[in-house]
């Protein structure tokens, strides 16, 4: 059965618009009332402390507090994010808080709420900053089944909520592993503690050479065309992904990666940026970066660890980039980069480890994929009527097959 809509004016006891105290009176800045903007969400939670105000400022403004427990919408200046207040809370003219009636359980109306973002997003109009009225939020459509169910659709949201911060927390303890297994390994390149041989980039027998500097046709089904924006401290990420004519790259330009070259960020904010190309990539074609093909004294992976180290980005890379207005690495730069060479037997072990946390990162990102598809269906059926106790049974083994994977990755990066 397909559950009845109510306007959201229907389900809440109230709603509640915020302002800003004036901030040229100090005192009213200081006190123990916490005050947010629509800055101050990440990911579906309200971050505390960054600013307070007292009760003077809330008496003489058009701020307001909402009670711990109800529902803060951005609806202006970050539309669309959501939250449930964590504790009283003032709040700005970019939020609007919503007290539910008895019938409706919080936490099933927020998730309700933002299954309807699409609702929400469609409705901002203004020219600089865009916003939502607070018609448009008392008018939006919100399924209500009985609470029996609201309190088994919340049960999976809390699911999926737990699989995904295990997810989150596998992938930074995997970013922190990295480095101190690195330095364990190899010791600090800035002490050398181990006494490796030590040589420039160029001296290794590592080639460096410049990617393309005007990028070829785009093509809907041609090849990637990685950029800077695509090397992310150690990966190369598909977001914004640009796929360009193979035909149309120069024959004159070594444009084409092979795996286990490294890129290297050549110019801009990301300048000394680093990631291999895995196979994955190979075949690419690199975009206005430089690239190291590494001689047979050094690794791929040991070569994009080291670049990473803060000893090369802080104490060398920042020493060039800082050379002139706009951050900037050349060739013979990067040749020059002072390297030590540890024996290609401790390189190998370490391409191996490496390997393994890849390994374990890719089959995160596609439990991932499969907890949101999941996801996704199970909250259409719910706000549908669909989701029978046998199919949610059936499926939900689906998702805790997928928690269990996910600490099974936690304990391994241990």
């Amino acid at each position: 059965m397909k559950w009845p809509d109510y306007q959201l004016c229907e389900l809440a006891k109230r709603f509640i618009s915020g302002g800003t105290p004036n901030t040229k009176i100090e005192e009213y800045w200081h006190g123990d009332i916490p005050w947010i903007t629509g800055a101050d969400f990440d990911d579906g939670e309200v971050i505390l402390g960054r600013r307070y105000i007292n009760q003077a400022a809330v008496d003489n403004s058009a701020t307001n507090i909402v009670p711990q427990g109800s529902i803060l919408i951005v609806t202006r200046t970050g539309v669309g994010k959501t939250a449930i207040a964590p504790v009283d809370i003032a709040i700005s003219q970019d939020i609007t808080g919503v007290i539910p009636k008895g019938k409706v359980l919080a936490r099933y109306l927020i998730v309700a709420i933002r299954n309807k973002m699409t609702v929400i997003l469609a409705a901002q109009r203004g020219a600089t900053i865009k916003g939502v009225t607070r018609k448009d939020v008392e008018n939006l459509p919100i399924p209500l089944p009985p609470p029996s169910e609201q309190r088994r659709i919340v049960e999976i949201i809390d699911q999926a909520d737990r699989l995904r911060k295990l997810r989150a927390d596998a992938d930074a303890k995997a970013q922190r592993i990295l480095p101190t297994l690195f330095l364990k390994m190899f010791g600090d390149p800035a002490t050398n503690p181990k006494g490796w041989e030590q040589k420039t980039l160029a001296q290794t027998g590592s080639k460096v050479r410049y990617g393309l500097g005007q990028p070829p046709d785009v093509a809907i089904d041609g090849v990637p065309l990685i950029r800077a924006t695509n090397i992310k401290h150690g990966y190369i990420s598909k977001e914004n992904m640009v796929y360009v004519n193979s035909n149309s790259v120069p024959s004159t330009r070594n444009a084409f990666l092979d795996a286990d070259e490294v890129l290297v960020v050549r110019s801009g904010a990301y300048t000394g940026d680093v990631a291999q190309v895995t196979e994955e990539w190979k075949g690419s074609v690199v975009g206005y970066d430089l690239v190291i093909t590494p001689s047979d004294k050094l690794r791929a992976e040991f070569i994009e660890s080291y670049l990473l180290t803060p000893y090369i980005q802080k104490n060398y890379f920042v020493a060039h980039k800082s050379r002139a207005g706009q951050p900037h690495l050349n060739a013979s730069q990067l040749e020059n980069t002072p390297f030590y060479v540890p024996p290609k037997e401790r390189q190998d072990k370490y391409r191996n480890m490496v390997s393994d946390l890849r390994k374990q990162n890719a089959e995160r990102k596609n439990s991932e994929k499969r907890i949101q598809k999941m996801f996704q269906v199970i909250l259409h059926r719910s706000f549908t009527g669909n989701l029978t106790a046998s199919w949610r049974k059936a499926h939900m083994k689906e998702l805790l097959q997928d928690l269990k994977r996910q600490s099974n990755c936690l304990e391994t990066l241990k």
